[in-house]
């Protein structure tokens, strides 16, 4: 990630982030992703806050060309919080940020637009628009869990097609303001017994 992006998550998540060492925290992944990683973190933060959780993130990393937020303590919330940025994740061009697929190259799996597709990358170099929409995902991420009585529940929906999402799953829409919006009206529908 580029130092700029990695300097500002590390400084805004200083209380939940664990660096390795006398280290700043790393974060393994380009900078695509850090605006996800901001809505994230900002969800885990709050409700380690709000519900007195013991909670630290050990690693943020891209694994099988999707991010991958390890932590220690927490609850059923926080762990859908992260299950549910994943899965958004195969989705975001984690050059970009922008709409990406999950795709294998040369034996490797990684999340890309088609402008980046060939492109290599050293994580230094790529910047990226952190902190640009990573509050409007972290509110559409935080309705989502909360519609649901189950944070389990809600990491599943968001990997199921929906017809009404014309046969997306909410994964694939929550990385784009527009999917965003849809999928917080769906919810809204479905909150007042609204049967699309």
């Amino acid at each position: 990630m580029h130092s700029s992006n990695a300097a500002w998550l590390s400084q805004r998540y200083s209380s939940l982030l664990v660096p390795r060492g006398d280290e700043t925290f790393d974060f393994e992944c380009l900078s695509g992703w850090a605006w996800l990683i901001d809505a994230a973190l900002l969800l885990l933060y709050s409700r380690a806050e709000a519900q007195h959780l013991e909670l630290q993130v050990t690693q943020v990393k891209e694994k099988f060309g999707a991010l991958r937020i390890y932590h220690r303590g927490g609850d059923a919330c926080t762990d859908a919080i992260c299950d549910i940025t994943e899965r958004i994740s195969e989705n975001v061009c984690e050059v970009c940020g922008g709409v990406g697929v999950n795709l294998s190259t040369h034996q490797w799996l990684s999340t890309r637009c088609e402008a980046h597709r060939a492109v290599v990358l050293d994580p230094s170099c790529s910047t990226s628009r952190a902190g640009y929409h990573g509050h409007g995902l972290a509110m559409s991420i935080c309705q989502v869990v909360n519609f649901f009585a189950n944070p389990r529940l809600a990491v599943q929906w968001c990997q199921t097609p929906l017809m009404a999402l014309h046969g997306a799953r909410p994964c694939e829409l929550l990385g784009t303001f527009s999917g965003r919006v849809e999928i917080i009206t769906l919810i809204g529908r479905l909150s007042h017994g609204a049967l699309p």
